[in-house]
């Protein structure tokens, strides 16, 4: 093989290795609708990247809030929001604090007040800071303005967002499945401006609309009714609209009702109410 031969092989060889080396980081790369985790603030966040042309800002950032025993893997599972990614919004799902003692790791729940709930209300858990904390470094990473900063919650993890936009104003506007404003003390200083849409089921014995102890799952904590919850913020200037669905307390049977009611998936009503391009 002469020397012109070997310098043809070499090139050929160099351009399969830097093909190969090309194909390894592009597989490696997460795709738009592909999940990956990070640690934020001591814990894994779940995000799941925008889609968005020639580099532009990213429509919105949604937060979303597993419920209490939960976690955000299985939250990511059961809204299924990928669509979300080709509508230029960047999600991310967040972890709360150990459930309890006894239970299983992956079990968190969140201290949104006045007893909710478990182990971290018990403990004190700085739940509140943390995820003020997250969704400031999200938001100033991936450049979304604050009027663009929005949450989803179920059950204790809406508690948790309430507690957050009448407290903190971490959110923009927030939908809240299942859940009630727990938090601590009088008023809402935060919540002038602001937005909660709170969609409960009829049926709901876990979290009774009417307020008051469930006759379903493992808390035992008097909640607030709707009604209190709209009175509280609404007092405080904020706006809250609450929406009535034929469901009882899951998740899955909450979507499916208010889609059923809306005439919408989940993903279209989420850029209708908060207010980004579909």
């Amino acid at each position: 093989m002469n020397i012109l031969t070997l310098r043809r092989h070499g090139i050929a060889l160099c351009l399969l290795a830097a093909v190969g080396l090309a194909t390894a980081h592009a597989l490696a790369r997460p795709r738009a609708t592909e999940l990956h985790t990070e640690q934020i603030e001591g814990r894994e966040v779940l995000l799941q990247p925008a889609t968005t042309p020639n580099g532009a800002p990213p429509q919105a950032l949604l937060v979303v809030l597993h419920g209490g025993g939960g976690n955000a893997q299985r939250l990511s599972r059961e809204l299924n929001l990928r669509g979300l990614a080709r509508q230029g919004v960047w999600v991310a799902y967040l972890n709360g604090s150990p459930a309890g003692r006894l239970l299983p790791d992956r079990m968190k729940a969140w201290n949104a007040g006045q007893g909710c709930c478990g182990q971290p209300h018990d403990t004190q858990a700085p739940d509140a800071d943390v995820v003020q904390r997250t969704v400031a470094t999200l938001a100033h990473r991936f450049q979304v303005p604050a009027d663009k900063v929005f949450a989803l919650g179920h059950s204790n993890g809406a508690m948790m967002m309430q507690t957050l936009m009448c407290q903190r104003g971490v959110f923009a506007q927030g939908v809240s499945m299942a859940g009630a404003l727990m938090a601590d003390g009088q008023g809402c200083p935060a919540a002038p401006g602001r937005r909660i849409w709170a969609v409960h089921g009829r049926q709901d014995a876990n979290v009774p609309p009417e307020g008051g102890r469930g006759t379903e799952g493992i808390a035992r904590v008097p909640f607030v009714s709707e009604a209190q919850s709209q009175a509280r913020f609404q007092a405080a200037g904020g706006r809250y609209e609450v929406q009535w669905v034929d469901s009882d307390h899951a998740l899955d049977h909450l979507v499916q009702a208010l889609e059923q009611a809306e005439g919408l998936p989940l993903e279209r009503l989420l850029a209708k109410r908060l207010g980004w391009k579909p």
